[in-house]
């Protein structure tokens, strides 16, 4: 994955303008929602990165989302994505995700898994700030629609809209081991914001906002379980009416790094 470097000042200033985008979708909310649906959800997760060496890397993001009250499945998804460094803190990726939606409205079940592929180009760049980490990623994605007719999948696959999410994080960690050489418990934080583009959007270019914080803990060496909440404050279609969501999630994290070690000088 990318190379963290140093620049607080940079990171401030690029970071800076970002913070009334984030807040635009709030600022909006007394005066243009007229119908909001809130609902609570909890997310379980696998994500996996594996390093061959220090240009390359894959990674595998595998989720489960269950509505909490009634249990219901929300969403399978899985993600994967080619990420290449380019230095100086920055990294590309190229993947494609498939999402297996069972509904949208966990008193309405009756209806077919709908797939949705989404191919995704992105950018990541992490720099750091005295004890702080930052991340900015940039990613757009199309979204496929599986076709739907009387309540069966139909007609393959067909273009819905595009895409653009932008997401800001800071990992602050709280506690170290003695020797100083390891995170014992770390504080992510994290805000997206997301925009629609395409013939089919009409009122709903702004699409959501993500609020997230967590905390992270090491399991074994190459693993980390994360546990965390996620705002979720989404437009619909019709431009009126809101889903505001509250998620519950639990993530295991696991990186596996196959680049060789470096031998010792004079070796």
């Amino acid at each position: 994955m990318a190379v963290v470097r140093n620049g607080s000042r940079n990171v401030l200033r690029r970071s800076g303008w970002l913070v009334p985008l984030a807040l635009f979708p709030i600022a909006l909310f007394p005066q243009a929602v007229k119908n909001i649906t809130t609902q609570r959800l909890a997310w379980a997760g696998y994500l996996g990165s594996c390093t061959f060496n220090d240009r390359w890397s894959v990674t595998l993001d595998v989720q489960e989302r269950l509505f909490i009250d009634p249990a219901v499945q929300h969403v399978a998804l899985f993600r994967s994505g080619v990420h290449r460094v380019l230095g100086s803190g920055w990294d590309v990726a190229a993947g494609m995700s498939v999402f297996l939606q069972r509904t949208n409205d966990p008193d309405e079940t009756d209806g077919p898994t709908v797939p949705e592929l989404r191919p995704h180009f992105e950018f990541n760049e992490n720099t750091r700030s005295g004890k702080l980490r930052w991340n900015h990623r940039l990613r757009a994605e199309a979204r496929y629609f599986h076709g739907v007719r009387d309540d069966e999948l139909a007609d393959g696959f067909a273009f819905g809209n595009f895409r653009v999410r932008y997401r800001l994080g800071m990992d602050v960690p709280l506690r170290r081991s003695t020797d100083g050489t390891r995170e014992l418990l770390t504080l992510r934080l994290s805000d997206e914001v997301m925009f629609n583009a395409g013939r089919s959007i009409v009122y709903n270019i702004f699409d959501q906002n993500r609020i997230g914080a967590a905390l992270q803990v090491p399991v074994h060496a190459r693993c980390n379980l994360e546990a965390g909440y996620i705002h979720w404050f989404q437009q619909r279609a019709s431009g009126s009416d809101y889903i505001v969501r509250h998620i519950f999630r639990l993530t295991l994290v696991h990186r596996i790094d196959l680049r060789k070690p470096t031998a010792p000088s004079g070796a």
